[in-house]
């Protein structure tokens, strides 16, 4: 067997997007995708155990000044981590630095301090498929499908993110190649939300 991912996209609202800057409004999914493929005997049936990590900074109004602190809120909805076409998935866990969090659990990001987010899934894959997989991170503020929503943005609110994934076959198979298991850090995305006027 051997298990690959690459980085494909970022993506607002399903539509992709270069690593750049973007005012978004309300309703807004920040996500990324994932190009995945495990090699081997075709028509074979692999689990996957999967880790992606996303960095949040908080760059306060509009990147140039400090604002209250963000806070973000655990969703951890089963359709914000989707694979297409379409996986038996085995488990969804939001963590972030590495530790899991239940839904509704507030992380508070400060001005300036990075947050690593992560979520770990596993999957059922067969063999030979291309697979894109999709992570719906971060909603502003509150649609559905999410792993975090950014519940209480104020105006101009910031952030700057950073996306990598790691992807390793289950228990009782072998990975021929390890050196196409993980991404790198991708290029950055950076979002202002506006409020739109009343």
């Amino acid at each position: 067997m051997d298990a690959s991912i690459k980085f494909d996209s970022w993506t607002i609202n399903e539509t992709p997007v270069d690593p750049d800057w973007y005012v978004v409004g309300p309703n807004t999914i920040i996500d990324i995708q994932y190009k995945e493929h495990v090699s081997g005997e075709e028509d074979a049936v692999v689990t996957v155990d999967q880790t992606a990590w996303l960095q949040v900074h908080d760059m306060g109004i509009w990147g140039e000044m400090e604002g209250p602190p963000i806070t973000l809120h655990c969703v951890n909805a089963p359709g914000a981590v989707k694979m297409s076409p379409s996986a038996k998935k085995l488990y969804q866990q939001a963590t972030v630095e590495g530790i899991p969090v239940q839904p509704c659990t507030n992380i508070v990001l400060e001005y300036c301090q990075p947050v690593d987010l992560d979520v770990e899934a596993g999957w059922e894959l067969a063999v030979c498929n291309n697979y894109t997989k999709t992570i719906n991170w971060i909603g502003i503020p509150s649609p559905p499908d999410i792993l975090f929503d950014i519940t209480d943005p104020y105006d101009c609110v910031t952030i700057n993110l950073t996306a990598k994934a790691c992807i390793e076959v289950g228990e009782g198979f072998e990975d021929i190649d390890p050196s196409n298991d993980c991404t790198d850090w991708c290029l950055p995305l950076i979002v202002t939300y506006l409020i739109p006027e009343p």
